[in-house]
């Protein structure tokens, strides 16, 4: 959770390693009305 929200943070290398991966995250994200970002995440 980042900020008392639930999330998933996947890697934008997917995207060169294995794009239908990162088409496949990007399009269940669309599908669910879910909300992307991209940024940098520090623990």
């Amino acid at each position: 959770m980042i900020d008392e929200v639930k999330c998933v943070i996947v890697h934008r290398d997917l995207r060169d390693y294995e794009p239908m991966a990162w088409d496949f995250v990007m399009n269940f994200a669309k599908d669910n009305n879910l909300k992307t970002s991209e940024g940098t995440f520090q623990k």
